[in-house]
């Protein structure tokens, strides 16, 4: 233990204490942060076991015969090696049909699959809901906590006797 002499003046056990409602906002946030987060890991998980090729590596590829088979989507082109190497790479989007009818010619199995086509509204809205939902109910529980104090999970309990 510290003799107080040897202790500032401001450090002094109130300091450190909060008060109730900072408790319930500050676990209120990091539930919200854990939750962002986990959604995030969820939602977000990049393909793993894609490696990205350039375009230059990818045509090598093709030419020597490599290539197993691909699927085009847009500008984005997946393909597996004989090898069974999963790999990605990005084609010039008016060239999508003369590349399809090189690897045909080059024995690989092409699959072109339509663009997602969404629109950037679509996306925000996909994206953005979950977190305006949160954000929500934060605000909600927020405004039950100051107006019952403790009753914050009370919200569908009757109050007549």
């Amino acid at each position: 233990m510290f003799h107080p002499a040897v202790l500032p003046r401001w450090f002094t056990p109130e300091v450190f204490q909060l008060s109730a409602n900072f408790k319930s906002v500050l676990i209120w946030m990091v539930v919200g942060v854990v939750m962002i987060l986990s959604w995030q890991f969820i939602f977000n998980t990049p393909d793993a076991n894609l490696t990205e090729k350039d375009f230059t590596t990818f045509r090598q590829d093709m030419q020597a015969r490599r290539i197993q088979k691909v699927t085009i989507t847009g500008e984005e082109l997946k393909g597996e090696s004989i090898h069974g190497e999963k790999f990605k790479t990005f084609i010039p989007l008016d060239a999508a049909y003369d590349i399809a009818n090189e690897l045909n010619n080059n024995g690989v199995a092409v699959k072109i699959e339509r663009s997602s086509g969404t629109s950037m509204l679509t996306m925000i809205l996909l994206n953005g809901l979950p977190i305006l939902i949160i954000i929500g109910f934060w605000i909600f529980m927020m405004r039950q906590m100051q107006n019952g104090g403790n009753k914050a999970l009370m919200f569908g309990k009757s109050r007549a006797g």
